[in-house]
């Protein structure tokens, strides 16, 4: 309470240790904001006025390291912010430019689990940042920018986990630091599904749910693990074939805009008027996880891109990546164990490959993607196009390969440090 003569008083906001003064309001549901000065002169109309001081939690800034399209939030109950102007990790790669982001708001798109804000709540957009807070639940959450229609123009994965990424890297033999986990994997319980991670199909940044099962679905039984999306981001299967025209649903934008559809390739009978692509993109682009091949001469050099699902300071490992590792014993249906460096090891989840609603090999087989657009046929690589190469780990023969695998495949990834 403060009392002011009838030429007003001076009034003094201090925010305490970890908050933020916000603004004076005019009414306790804090929508007329009157100034944002921590010191305000006011000059009350009547007798007994009321003025509203607002704080908010003051936000840590996740992008300190540099931007991308995943952020670990180790804090429960703790509010975040990051740029949200650049896309990616906003750096020029071979055929890849990023633009200026301008969105006008941002929503939560999805979470895991069945209770709305259990992993993030609190999300809006101002003066070019996104901020955010964490909830009373770990799990994953995706956060898009919106622009003034209300279309999606860019999305972040936000992975709420209390794990160090730093101090628990892994060098492999050939000389690559990678996590010790999948990308998006919510334990490491090995019984658990969650610890699958999160799957991509190949050169997206956006992730699909991981299966509630652990083992390959029956017939139509429902197996996605739980996850709640906002109305109109809901999870949809995106077939080519069913729009007028197949190949404006196969791009990198449409993509972006629809950033929890799983995206088919365009497979048509040679009496159809269309052409086949067997990818989820029309104009097949072998550089969107950064490896520099363009034709048919293989580099094997990497270049972590805009579309990149990796934290700051890690990317999509290379085929090369994985050089010299062996299957050390497994555990079905759960994981795999590898030796990655001598007698070190590493557990690898059983999770199989998503196509469509389906997870394919679920409890037998370990894939993990890798940024290589070209594919290892036992004696040299291949560039064709329109394939990658995902490592799979077999449980049943405890055998690895490097496999050709169409892009419009969802499988796990394990990051690398850049």
């Amino acid at each position: 309470m403060a009392l002011c003569y009838e030429q007003g008083c001076s009034l003094t906001a201090r925010a305490g240790a970890g908050y933020v003064f916000e603004g004076w309001y005019s009414d306790s549901g804090y929508t007329q904001r009157l100034s944002t000065s921590a010191t305000y002169a006011f000059r009350p109309q009547k007798a007994r006025t009321e003025l509203y001081a607002r704080f908010k939690a003051e936000a840590i800034p996740l992008d300190e390291d540099g931007t991308a399209n995943c952020y670990i939030a180790r804090k429960l109950n703790t509010t975040y912010s990051f740029d949200a102007t650049v896309q990616g990790n906003g750096k020029t790669t071979t055929n890849i430019r990023p633009q200026r982001l301008n969105g006008t708001s941002a929503i939560l798109i999805w979470e895991t689990g069945t209770e709305r804000n259990a992993i993030i709540s609190d999300v809006s957009f101002a003066d070019g940042r996104i901020t955010f807070t964490t909830g009373s639940k770990r799990g994953n959450a995706g956060i898009g920018l919106l622009d003034s229609r209300g279309e999606c123009i860019w999305s972040w994965h936000i992975w709420s986990v209390d794990y160090d990424i730093e101090s628990s890297g892994q060098t492999y033999a050939s000389g690559a630091v990678f996590m010790d986990r999948n990308l998006g994997a919510e334990t490491t319980d090995y019984t658990q599904p969650a610890s699958r991670g999160l799957y991509y199909e190949w050169g997206r940044k956006d992730p699909m749910i991981y299966s509630s099962l652990l083992r390959e679905a029956i017939w139509n039984e429902p197996c996605r693990g739980d996850i709640t999306y906002a109305p109109g981001f809901e999870y949809e299967l995106c077939d080519p074939k069913e729009y007028s025209v197949p190949y404006d649903v196969m791009t990198i934008e449409w993509s972006i805009q629809h950033p929890t559809w799983y995206m088919y390739d365009a497979s048509f009978e040679d009496w159809e008027s269309w052409e086949s692509v067997p990818d989820w993109l029309y104009d097949s682009n072998s550089n969107l996880w950064g490896n520099r091949t363009t034709g048919t001469e293989i580099i094997m050099i990497t270049d972590k891109t805009i579309y990149d699902p990796c934290p700051p300071g890690w990317r999509v490992p290379d085929l090369e990546d994985f050089k010299d590792i062996s299957v050390a014993s497994a555990s079905m249906p759960y994981y795999v164990t590898i030796y990655y460096n001598g007698s070190q090891t590493a557990k690898y989840p059983l999770g199989g490959f998503l196509y469509s609603s389906r997870y394919d090999n679920n409890g037998e087989n370990a894939y993990v993607y890798t940024a290589s657009p070209y594919t290892w046929n036992g004696s040299k690589l291949n560039h064709f196009g329109v394939d990658c190469s995902s490592i799979n780990i077999s449980g049943e023969y405890q055998s690895i390969y490097a496999t050709s695998y169409f892009r419009y495949g969802a499988v796990p990834v394990r990051c690398v440090r850049e």
